[in-house]
């Protein structure tokens, strides 16, 4: 029988979901931390339950084919990171398994039911990441700047972070030094006192936006001072978000203007988008245009189809649509990104797309009452997936295409079973690696009427 701080010598066998290892142990499945499928090493036992444990690795006796050397020093104390010590090929063999199996798992299907396509990799595997939130902490002693720890609030200092643009790093260290330099305090989540919560930021080539996340109405001093400094990283405005919930939200819904613009504006292939501090926007920009042009390659429209995107955000995926389709409408239920959104339509000189802010349901049974019909939908819901609501949604307007982007395989794979126990077969399937040195993996279907 295992008991904690029990140290066994083990072959790792295979990777968890979480990019840990997983080995057999006296009839137990070990969950291993910074463990890699093929090492052959000393574990040592944390905890046992019934069937299963979980434990660290304590030496590596004989290393994987598949591990390297992670170029990060603060790896994996910082929590940002999974698989940094995974050689990229296999990073993305990791990853493309992780659908497989949730597909095959969750679905219903089988293989050969769908076309599976090969997983699209990334050009750069570090510094893509176009946005960041920093955490800011005191612990008593000193401020630290950093990332937290994996599962806890404990903040990691770092010196350079291999995954964000790499003007973030620079940004960032100036923004600190000028906190410490104008002895701003830190918010502390257990008193909810101080002022400073997270340094946020969105950081692409031609342009940044830094924003200080704060307990308080009351505007930051000097302000003016650190965007001066910050010009030379093409930093074209500083804005103070107003964040004082008791709670893990990253961000507030009010906004304060210190100094510049509130706005950053980035490039997905031909198109030009503007951008607020609260809306999404994938954080991989050049991933970003691969996983579009499947999502439009699946959907095949032509001249006289009109295409619906729910959760159209600032308008990235409509307005990439629009140039194929005789129409494009996008639904949002925040009023600011479909703002942001009808502005995106107008810089591009995009006239046959339209926004619409409110309730999916709504808003498209009203457009559906008027007499417009759909040709494809599109999709890209959060983590959760699509509530029941949107599913059925979907099937009353009944359009001849669904293409379906999602950021989880897992829900990805429930939703794709509903579909198929209503009117719809699934056709093909591509993964698409938006996030490097993460577990995380993006997935684009097409589902077609039977």
């Amino acid at each position: 029988m295992l008991h904690k701080n029990d140290v066994i010598k083990a072959d790792i066998l295979d990777m968890g979901f979480d990019g840990e290892g997983i080995t057999k142990v006296m009839g137990y499945t070990v969950f291993v931390k910074n463990a890699v499928k093929g090492d052959e090493a000393f574990i040592k036992i944390l905890k046992v339950n019934k069937s299963y444990a979980y434990a660290k690795t304590e030496k590596i006796i004989k290393p994987s084919d598949m591990r390297r050397e992670a170029v990060c020093n603060v790896f994996p104390k910082c929590g940002g990171c999974a698989l940094m010590h995974i050689k990229y090929e296999n990073q993305l063999e990791f990853k493309e398994n992780i659908v497989k199996n949730n597909m095959y798992k969750y679905s219903g299907l089988k293989e050969g039911d769908f076309e599976f396509n090969k997983i699209v990799g990334a050009d750069e595997e570090y510094f893509y990441r176009n946005k960041v939130s920093i955490p800011l902490q005191n612990d008593g002693k000193n401020i630290k700047m950093g990332f937290f720890a994996k599962m806890s609030h404990r903040v990691v200092p770092f010196d350079k972070c291999y995954i964000q643009n790499e003007k973030t790093n620079e940004i960032s260290k100036i923004c600190f030094d000028f906190i410490k330099k104008e002895k701003i305090s830190i918010y502390d989540e257990k008193t909810h006192r101080g002022v400073l919560r997270n340094i946020f930021i969105r950081c692409f080539d031609e342009n940044a936006v830094l924003c200080l996340v704060a307990n308080t109405k009351e505007k930051i001093k000097n302000a003016d001072v650190l965007f001066d400094k910050l010009k030379k990283y093409n930093v074209t405005g500083i804005i103070q978000n107003i964040n004082t919930k008791k709670s893990n939200t990253l961000l507030g819904d009010e906004n304060i203007t210190l100094c510049g613009n509130e706005y950053v504006f980035a490039n997905i292939g031909d198109l030009k988008f503007k951008i607020s501090p609260n809306s999404f926007f994938q954080v991989n920009t050049k991933q970003t245009e691969k996983l579009y042009t499947i999502a439009k390659e699946y959907a095949g429209l032509s001249k006289n189809e009109t295409v619906l995107d729910l959760y159209c955000g600032v308008g990235t995926i409509t307005l990439f649509m629009a140039k194929d389709a005789g129409s494009a409408v996008g639904v949002e239920i925040t009023k600011q990104a479909v703002e942001n959104a009808k502005e995106n339509a107008k810089i591009n000189g995009i006239s046959n797309a339209s926004f619409y802010d409110g309730d999916c349901k709504d808003v498209v049974l009203n457009l559906k009452n008027s007499g417009m019909k759909f040709d494809t939908v599109v999709v890209d819901p959060p983590r959760k997936g699509c509530s029941t609501e949107v599913i059925n949604l979907i099937e009353e307007i009944s359009p001849k295409k669904v293409v379906y982007v999602s950021c989880n395989s897992a829900t990805l794979a429930r939703d794709v079973k509903i579909f198929c126990e209503k009117d719809y077969k699934l056709k093909k399937l591509t993964p698409v690696d938006m996030f490097p040195q993460s577990c995380h993996v993006e997935t684009v279907v097409l589902m077609s009427r039977k």
